[in-house]
């Protein structure tokens, strides 16, 4: 059925740019993209010329907009804008004198002209810019949709030599204006959100940067945008930016700790493993980063001081507007950092300000509250390092601090870590060790102190683990059954014959019992059965264990250790049993060399092992040494 050509336009057909309904649109642009990249300047510069004809007419007819008229993509780029993008910079300087000073202004949908799209390329665009800007200075005023001149564009992507180009170009400039005519600097131009250039240096994830930019303004490094979100607030909001939120496995932590950056071969290397680069540049980011903060946090006392004066002023407003909304911008950073579990970011601010630890969150909790109740181990332990001695350098009454609820640190370290859907079969272990490693800390008057539900915090911790106790219970009972079933079957399995037993053994067979691999069989047999015999009882012993609170804490984590490894241990000296019976099977009797020996090891182990090079490179630690540490505290 067709469509009513007199009907009203649908709205889906509405929200498409009228530009991009003309028949002849899709023709247009895939013959300039086609010419953009064989480069037939003569095609494209009839394009430009065309336009021109093409707006002259427009206004000449009474028409009000010519908006989009230079459209050379769905985009609504205009042809220069296309040329910076591909990086055709040669071809978009020869055109450039054709495009006349009002053409230099077309937008694309978005708003970005092509002074934004240069500074989204960046370092390549310099040279194009510094012509385009030249030709006509508007440009670098000019806002796309986002309210973003190309400095903030610049600054969003990092793009630090663009940057600092855009911004000598502005100075030299600026002398050229009259003295009743002079522009506010461009440095003072601020999003339609109210970040400044300082904020979208940090968004953009560039640390060099925003660190050039705080040292160069440093009344910069306290203005808040609209969400009274201040640059170092904002820095705490970017996981990537800190190494405790980058994850890596164990061969990239190898790479990333290196120091040996400057050895030729490393270098040669980084050349040929993209790789190794990127971990160099993480690297540096993350250091970057941290001189980022202690600039920032240099301050303090402003943003503090600031803070409160905001707080104060905009509560009434807030509480009304969005009970949940911009309000946790008015916390410290420090308490934001601790949220996040950003140690490294907390580490450093305690240190160029240790009286921040005595700044509370909204709800009245100190740093040393909430690095508890979220189970922050490592700042847990900075913290309590900075708060023990004789003359401590934070203060010991952060050990003191209580909520409205009467709850000491205490308290805090009874509440789950993780979710009970989280936790695998030892998480009661680590609670475990979670509580007593706080409760030593705790002075001796508030370990059984009692809150305003009249419970200490050893009954809150019974109390909040129950359903915890109950998980841990039946994957331990469970992983007991399964693992006793599997080590029977497989003890009964390893029943096979020995070498030169049997009734097909005869004289030539005596000659066996003195080879090497008959030896190594023998051992390699009797302990992996006893091993397996050792893990089938540990693991029936998980079966019929008590699982009381406290059993969690050493008895059923030592039992499934041992258990555990008794189970590898088996499988491990049964495997070389069965390989050193198959090898006398077939080789018995005749020398062997390396031609015979070589391939026989490597069916038995280059499989395994490339599969655990594998996992260990994409990050499986297997937590052997994790449950090690965790046992035997």
């Amino acid at each position: 059925m067709c469509a009513n050509p007199h009907s009203p336009v649908s709205d889906d057909v509405a929200a498409i740019p009228s530009f991009c309904r003309e028949r002849s649109f899709r023709q247009n642009y895939e013959q300039i993209d086609e010419a953009i990249r064989r480069g037939d300047e003569s095609f494209l510069r009839c394009h430009i010329h065309a336009v021109k004809e093409k707006k002259r007419s427009m206004r000449s007819g009474s028409e009000e907009t010519v908006e989009f008229v230079s459209a050379v993509n769905l985009s609504g780029d205009p042809l220069l804008s296309v040329l910076i993008s591909y990086e055709k910079f040669e071809l978009a300087g020869r055109l450039l004198k054709d495009v006349d000073d009002e053409s230099l202004l077309d937008r694309n949908l978005d708003g970005n002209t092509a002074l934004h799209v240069a500074a989204a390329v960046g370092d390549k665009a310099m040279e194009i810019s510094g012509l385009i800007i030249r030709q006509n200075r508007e440009l670098l005023f000019k806002r796309n949709n986002d309210h973003e001149t190309p400095l903030l564009k610049a600054a969003l992507y990092g793009q630090r030599r663009f940057f600092w180009k855009l911004h000598q170009i502005f100075r030299e400039l600026y002398a050229e204006y009259p003295d009743d005519d002079k522009p506010i600097s461009i440095i003072q131009d601020i999003k339609k959100d109210g970040s400044n250039v300082l904020h979208c240096a940090i968004m953009g994830n560039s640390p060099r940067l925003a660190l050039e930019i705080a040292r160069s303004f440093p009344h910069l490094k306290t203005r808040r945008n609209d969400a009274a979100v201040t640059p170092l607030q904002l820095v705490v909001t970017l996981p990537a930016a800190f190494k405790s939120k980058m994850h890596v496995d164990s061969l990239d932590e190898f790479i990333y700790k290196s120091r040996w950056a400057n050895l030729i071969i490393y270098r040669i290397l980084k050349q040929s493993i993209p790789r190794i680069a990127y971990l160099e540049e993480q690297k540096l980011n993350h250091k970057q980063t941290m001189e980022l903060v202690v600039c920032l946090a240099g301050d303090v006392d402003r943003w503090l001081c600031r803070m409160a004066r905001k707080v104060k002023a905009e509560d009434d407003r807030k509480a009304k507007e969005d009970e949940a909304g911009s309000r946790r911008w008015f916390e410290s950073p420090l308490i934001t950092g601790a949220k996040m579990g950003l140690h490294e970011f907390v580490e450093k601010i305690l240190e160029v300000y240790p009286q921040s630890a005595n700044i509370v969150d909204l709800e009245g909790k100190n740093i040393l509250q909430v690095a508890i109740q979220l189970g922050q181990e490592k700042i847990l332990d900075m913290v309590a390092a900075r708060i023990a001695g004789k003359n401590p350098v934070l203060p010991s009454r952060l050990l003191y601090a209580r909520d409205e609820k009467d709850n000491t640190i205490l308290h805090y370290a009874a509440e789950k870590t993780v979710a009970e859907e989280e936790a695998d079969a030892l998480q009661m272990q680590r609670e475990l060790q979670w509580f007593e490693k706080v409760e030593k800390l705790v002075p001796k008057d508030l370990q059984y102190r009692r809150n305003s539900e009249e419970m200490t915090a050893h009954e809150r911790f019974s109390e909040k683990h129950k359903e915890m106790t109950k998980l841990a219970k039946g994957q331990l009972t469970d992983l007991g059954k399964t693992c006793a079933g599997l080590v029977a079957a497989f003890v009964f399995a390893s029943s096979f014959s020995i070498p030169g037993s049997g009734a097909g053994a005869g004289s030539g067979d005596s000659g066996i019992f003195s080879k090497t691999a008959f030896k190594v069989f023998t051992h390699a047999f009797v302990f992996g059965l006893s091993s397996a015999a050792t893990a089938l009882v540990l693991f029936l012993s998980l079966v019929t264990s008590s699982y009381k609170e406290r059993d969690f804490r050493r008895s059923l984590p030592t039992k499934f250790f041992f258990a555990g490894l008794s189970f590898i241990l088996a499988l491990v000296s049964l495997l070389v049993a069965f390989s050193c019976n198959i090898f006398i099977q077939i080789y018995s009797g005749r020398r062997i060399g390396p031609k015979d020996l070589i391939p026989f090891v490597c069916e038995l182990t280059i499989f395994p092992v490339f599969t655990l090079l594998v996992m260990t490179y994409r990050g499986s630690t297997f937590g052997v040494l994790s449950l090690v540490r965790h046992v035997w505290r």
